[in-house]
């Protein structure tokens, strides 16, 4: 399967001038997260990141040091709502939008109903397919590294 590779190109390449003037808003975010949007939409959505110093801040985002190499990390200005829990941290990683969550594992694979594909004190990976269509799989899912045990990003994937 090929990776889709949105988030992570955009997130660290100039946006062009008609994205900028329509940044990706927090209050856009929960839908992206919860996979409420179609790919399509979620492809747009992903043009529209903030990208500079000045569109993060016009967008109430600040960039993190990540604890993880495969991944950015934002700070919102306010909090969102993403599967019932309020957070202000997001990160993006080459095939997902997800929050940044504190509550451990197995309560987002329960919760969320996700198959777990991994389980072990290095990492984790849960799943569930949402839909195929084509020949896109959206699904949502849980990751982790055992190392950074409260840092469970929990989002939406998108595979083709």
């Amino acid at each position: 399967m090929k990776i889709v590779i949105t988030a992570m190109l955009l997130a660290t390449t100039s946006l062009t001038a008609g994205a900028a003037d329509s940044l990706l808003t927090a209050d856009q975010l929960p839908s992206l997260i919860e996979c409420k949007k179609s790919f399509r939409e979620y492809s747009a959505a992903m043009y529209a990141l903030p990208s500079s110093d000045a569109e993060l801040k016009r967008a109430g985002w600040k960039k993190l040091p990540s604890k993880n190499p495969m991944a950015y990390e934002y700070r919102l200005n306010k909090p969102i709502t993403v599967f019932g829990q309020k957070t202000q941290h997001i990160a993006l990683t080459s095939i997902g939008l997800y929050a940044v969550l504190d509550k451990d594992f197995g309560h987002w694979s329960d919760r969320l109903e996700l198959e777990i594909e991994r389980n072990g004190p290095a990492s984790f990976y849960a799943t569930r397919v949402l839909s195929k269509k084509d020949g896109v799989i959206q699904m949502l899912a849980a990751t982790g590294l055992g190392q950074y045990p409260s840092w469970n990003l929990v989002g939406c994937e998108y595979l083709s």
